[in-house]
């Protein structure tokens, strides 16, 4: 049976680089939406990878999130100052 699915590659995850890429996005935007942000993902892997870059952001007060009804869109507001080198995040590459 296992011979039906071929190999399973396992995909390279960059988290740094990740919150690297949605820093840019904030300090060229300011505010953007979680939604339109996850648009822009081709695999589910790039979505868990985007989800967790953000939650980062929130621990390192890069960013504020608000949502204003339950399931509504994830409102993200960039309010730091300039990009946060990678050599300061808590997350292993």
């Amino acid at each position: 049976i296992r011979s039906k699915f071929g190999k399973i590659e396992k995909e390279p995850i960059n988290l740094s680089a990740k919150i690297m890429e949605i820093q840019y996005i904030g300090l060229s935007k300011k505010k953007f939406s979680f939604r339109k942000l996850l648009e822009n993902q081709a695999t589910k892997m790039d979505v868990i990878v985007t989800f967790l870059g953000i939650l980062e952001l929130i621990k390192m007060g890069a960013v504020l999130v608000t949502q204003e009804e339950l399931f509504d869109d994830i409102e993200i507001e960039y309010i730091a100052d300039n990009i946060v080198p990678i050599e300061q995040f808590s997350v292993e590459s």
